[in-house]
């Protein structure tokens, strides 16, 4: 999927605030919630501005909405040093 060329710099965000191991276990533990940030990303992507960010956003809307590229996404920051 084209969003994953984001993964790298999701996870050094979650990382640098410290909230990778938060984040896979609310991803995992309240499986709607992924649903309804990327149903708010939507919402939000015309006041976003900038083509770029809204690329981003889109993406990670995708990826919240998908379980299976979420699925991988936790993999991935857990695994991700």
């Amino acid at each position: 999927m084209e969003g994953r060329v984001y993964w790298y710099a999701w996870a050094q965000f979650l990382q640098r605030w410290g909230l990778k191991n938060l984040t896979a276990s609310i991803f995992t533990s309240f499986s709607a919630l992924p649903v309804l940030l990327a149903q708010a990303l939507y919402l939000l992507q015309p006041l976003i501005g900038t083509s770029d960010n809204s690329q981003r956003y889109s993406a990670l809307a995708k990826m919240l909405e998908s379980n299976i590229e979420r699925d991988l996404f936790i993999e991935y920051i857990i695994e991700e040093r």
